[in-house]
């Protein structure tokens, strides 16, 4: 073959290479496309289409292979339950491709603004952060009453539990409190069960305006069977 010919061939192969590049590309975008808008009809609470980035290039060798490396997912808000969730985002790894749609780990973070929790436990008092504990404001004969709450991560609750109490003041801790009054306080929480299956609370952080929720899981189900 001449240098021509050699030119030619190089010339063709890049063509050829380039087309393949762009088609992955293509086909990429689609599948971020046709994901956010299958998460969005499947997954309850979604009020708006999420955004989808799907890692990992080529695309085509990943589908070929029935499996995405990784998928993140986020969306400005989601509700869980009756449960109003904030700045959602979503790591999935080793994604199908076939359906039901599954990740084989999958990590959530969103948060939890304070009105919201103070909504969803529906407790006739006004609530207040501080440091690592709820603040439950009423008033006891005239004097200022507080209720010292401890949230924590319960996998499919956010579990509230009585730390201690204020009176004018005055701090008790909860071992000391009168038991009929921690029974009236027991068994708080906010259901968060409408995650998807394999997916659970695994951590919470309160900070001044709310809370920092972490959920984790393993072979996570992100469509029903049958879906579709």
């Amino acid at each position: 073959m001449g240098a021509r010919g050699a030119i030619v061939g190089v010339v063709v192969v890049g063509v050829l290479a380039g087309g393949a590049v762009v088609v992955d590309r293509v086909l990429h975008a689609e599948a971020e496309q046709r994901i956010a808008g299958e998460l969005q009809d499947e997954i309850p609470g979604l009020a708006t289409e999420p955004d989808v980035t799907v890692h990992g290039f080529p695309f085509l060798t990943q589908v070929l292979a029935g499996e995405l490396g990784a998928v993140d997912v986020t969306a400005p808000e989601a509700t869980v339950q009756d449960l109003v969730l904030e700045d959602v985002v979503v790591r999935l790894e080793q994604v199908s491709t076939s359906r039901p749609t599954t990740a084989g780990s999958a990590r959530m973070t969103a948060y939890a603004p304070l009105d919201q929790l103070t909504a969803a436990l529906d407790l006739p008092l006004d609530l207040v952060i501080e440091g690592d504990r709820l603040v439950a404001s009423t008033q006891l004969l005239g004097l200022p009453l507080e209720v010292l709450l401890v949230p924590t991560a319960g996998g499919d609750a956010v579990l509230v539990d009585v730390d201690g109490l204020r009176l004018a003041g005055a701090t008790v801790s909860a071992s000391d409190l009168p038991s009929a009054l921690t029974e009236q306080l027991e068994g708080l929480e906010v259901p968060i069960d409408g995650l998807p299956e394999g997916l659970e609370l695994t951590d919470l952080t309160l900070d001044e305006g709310g809370a920092q929720l972490v959920a984790e899981g393993t072979d996570v189900v992100l469509t029903a069977e049958g879906a579709g």
